[in-house]
Order: structure tokens, then sequence, then C-alpha cells
């Protein structure tokens, strides 16, 4: 992570747990994990359907934009936010993907592309597809290191509503195994 500015895009649609994923983020890495962190989100007219999104800029000292620029990491979960959001990326970024949403990507795609299903993930894991946000977290985590899953976890106590706990933990968790694995399987190829 380059030190001065790490810069987070989560995009999708309204009703897919976008803006409550971002949320935990923002408040693990500024709370839990001691980062100077800025977060903005915007959303469509409509609250389910519209294009969601959170930016997250991770720095040290103040930053001059609080938005994203060209992200070092974009998860998108819909293809809508992948067709507007991929190509304002870093060279080197990470792009993951949402594989059972995300059907067509560029074949010139900038970055690193990580295909999951992380719907079909967070229905097996919660039965809940609106888990599959939270569950990205947990994919992101094993993946770039950026903020651990025992900051994710802090942070839910507070953000996640109380009837909603258990169910984003489990989504959380597996998150974490699923990227664990991917991880794994790229050490050995």
């Amino acid at each position: 992570m380059n030190e001065d500015r790490y810069e987070i895009r989560l995009a999708g649609e309204g009703g897919q747990g976008i803006a409550l994923a971002g949320l935990v983020l923002a408040e693990a890495l500024a709370l839990h994990e001691g980062k100077g962190v800025v977060m903005t989100q915007s959303y469509g007219a409509e609250q389910r359907g519209g294009e969601s999104r959170v930016d997250i800029v991770v720095g040290e000292g103040s930053t001059d934009y609080p938005g994203v620029l060209e992200a070092d990491l974009l998860v998108a979960m819909s293809q809508e936010a992948y067709d507007l959001r991929a190509q304002q990326m870093k060279p080197d970024a990470l792009l993951l993907l949402d594989s059972g949403s995300v059907e067509h990507v560029n074949e010139h795609q900038k970055g690193e592309v990580v295909r999951v299903p992380l719907t079909q993930a967070a229905r097996r894991a919660t039965g809940d597809p609106v888990t599959a946000a939270v569950l990205s977290l947990g994919v992101v985590s094993s993946l770039t290191g950026i903020v651990s899953p025992e900051s994710l976890e802090e942070a839910m106590q507070t953000r996640v509503p109380r009837d909603a706990l258990r169910m984003s933990r489990d989504a959380l968790h597996a998150g974490v195994r699923l990227g664990k694995s991917l991880c794994a399987r790229a050490e050995k190829a």
C-alpha cells in the first residue's frame, strides 16, 4: 500500500448492502487500524436498483480530495458498477468482481481481476444475498491485508443492526475463508 494515499471503491446497486459495508470498512480502518480515512458515498435516486457507491481514501495526514481519483481497489457488485467505474483504476489495481453479477469484462482491463461468486457465496453462508457486500470485505481482508478481520468484526459491533449482527459475522468469516482459499490456489499455481 502506498503510505500517502490508498483509494478504495465499493460499487453496486442499491439494496446490496454497499453503504453498510463501506461504513464498516471505513470505521475498521480508522478506529481499529488507526489509519487516516475519508469516506464519501453516493447512491441513485432509487432506493433499490440505482447505483450505490462508497469511496474510501486511506492516507496519512490530510487529503486534498476526499473521493477516489484512481482506485487501488475496486469491488464491483453489478455490471453497471463495473461499466461505470472500471476505467477509474490504477494500472496495478485489484478489481474484485461478483462473478454472478458481472458477466462482461473488457479484455484490456487494467490491474488484477479476481472473479468471485460473492452473492452466491453469501446465499450459501447466510441465506441472504444482501450480505454479499460484507462477505466481500472478508475477501478483501484476505487478499490485500489492508484491514484485519478482527477490525472489521469490531466495527460491525457498532454499525450493523443487532438483529443482523450474527448473519453479518457469518458472511465476513465466509469471505475471509474464501479469500484465503483464493490465495492458497494462487500460491500453488
